[in-house]
């Protein structure tokens, strides 16, 4: 059973992952344009830290219930 705090947080890491999906249509998925382009880096970036800081809230249920999942390559 998902518990109310694993699912905000899990909401919060889809929209972080929404929002990259955004940020790469907006600019391309072109690896020398995401390069140079520190806008397009810092926004992809940040998304990607604030997901593995919230994978770091998850409670140890959810997360060794779901071991499919590299949890801890997310958060590092």
């Amino acid at each position: 059973m998902l518990n109310n705090r694993d699912q905000m947080i899990l909401e919060k890491i889809i929209e972080y992952c929404r929002q990259i999906t955004e940020t790469v249509t907006r600019f391309g998925a072109d690896y020398e344009t995401y390069c140079g382009d520190f806008v397009y880096r810092n926004a992809c970036c940040m998304c990607i830290l604030q997901i593995g800081e919230l994978v770091g809230k998850l409670t140890e249920e959810f997360t060794t219930a779901h071991t499919d999942i590299p949890w801890r390559s997310i958060k590092a």
